[in-house]
């Protein structure tokens, strides 16, 4: 139970309810953690109930919290009932300006729905929609609408969407910022790391699909959106995410003996190794496999849990080896590892199939 300081009525939890019971007289003051709520109008309170967020540190977990708590979306746990508070004003029917208040909520109901997808849970988008409309007194249709143009910022950031809600690009400043303040908040980085990879219906199973053309030019981007990107750079969430790599390796080690079996090459199948497991990261790519005639496959798998042209690092000595044995190396790409994974190959030169940028230079005096 959520209780405000000076005798004043309880807070139960609930979503979308305005009784009595939930009104702070005007003029009163509630302590918060670390802030206090100064109101001289009757507010609504709710609290708006989601599911726990893997690896969310909240403020002084199952301890009892007391005050009334001012910012839409902030993030609160009480034994096991995790849930966020808000203040209930009356809609503004002729306003389009959505307020951080109701961005925060919206965004914070996203990434629930995602994170239940991910997880495989049902929901029901409409029952959300309708507990939104009745806390910030939007219409169900602009909630939706807000709701693909986190699609399209996530989109952009190389982060899972939820399928249903198909990006919308005309999103919006404020609701970028809206975006970054969840992902800092809930840590984007242990998030995507945390994503549980399904289990592969048969061992070493793999649709491969032809790779992303080279565009021409890039596409523009607003400058606030490229700032967010380079912020939650998709290339260094990935590449720090040694658990996914392994995975993404893992998947493309056993595809590549089931591919060799079925052509009737038992003996090449033996013959695969998983180098990086067992010699380490300097050969320059992690898989030793073959082509059904004995020619060596020398597979560097780079692994998303990102869309297909999501872009990922590639190191200074797996260049050279690609320049070194074209006819051998392949840069194998698995994308949307996470939820529907597929696969492509990308062949030498890597210059012409991927836009190469350097990001870094090593110094030295001779």
């Amino acid at each position: 139970m959520f209780r405000q300081e000076g005798g004043l009525t309880p807070i139960s939890p609930c979503l979308g309810k305005t009784c009595d019971n939930h009104k702070i007289p005007p003029g009163s003051a509630g302590l918060g953690l670390g802030e206090r709520l100064n109101t001289t109008q009757t507010d609504l309170v709710t609290v708006a109930p989601f599911r726990a967020w893997p690896g969310w540190r909240g403020a002084r977990p199952r301890q009892p919290l007391r005050g009334v708590f001012r910012g839409l979306g902030r993030v609160l746990q009480v034994g096991d009932f995790v849930g966020m508070i808000c203040f209930m004003r009356p809609p503004n029917p002729t306003g389009n300006i959505w307020s951080d208040h109701e961005i925060d909520l919206v965004v914070a109901d996203y990434f629930d729905m995602l994170q239940m997808e991910l997880s495989k849970q049902p929901f029901v988008k409409a029952r959300r929609y309708a507990a939104l409309h009745q806390i910030i007194g939007r219409s169900k249709k602009s909630i939706e609408f807000k709701h693909q143009n986190i699609s399209a910022v996530l989109h952009k950031l190389c982060i899972p969407w939820i399928r249903g809600l198909k990006p919308m690009a005309n999103y919006q400043k404020a609701l970028v910022a809206g975006v970054e303040r969840h992902i800092e908040a809930m840590n984007a980085q242990g998030f995507m790391h945390e994503i549980k990879v399904q289990e592969m219906e048969e061992a070493g199973d793999l649709f491969f699909g032809s790779p992303p053309v080279l565009a021409a030019s890039q596409e523009e981007t607003p400058e606030y959106m490229e700032r967010l990107i380079r912020k939650f750079d998709p290339a260094v969430r990935d590449a720090q995410n040694k658990a996914l790599g392994d995975q993404g390796e893992e998947r493309v080690f056993h595809f590549e003996r089931v591919r060799l079996q079925r052509a009737g090459c038992e003996g090449l199948a033996r013959r695969v190794r998983w180098v990086s497991q067992e010699d380490g990261d300097g050969a320059g790519y992690d898989i030793l496999s073959f082509y059904p005639d004995g020619h060596e496959r020398l597979l560097e798998v780079k692994t998303t849990n990102g869309h297909r042209k999501t872009p990922f690092y590639i190191s200074e000595n797996e260049r050279a080896v690609s320049v070194e044995r074209p006819d051998d190396y392949r840069i194998v790409r698995l994308h949307d590892f996470a939820t529907d994974v597929g696969a492509f190959e990308l062949r030498p030169p890597l210059e012409d199939v991927v836009n190469l940028q350097a990001v870094s230079y090593r110094a030295q005096f001779s």
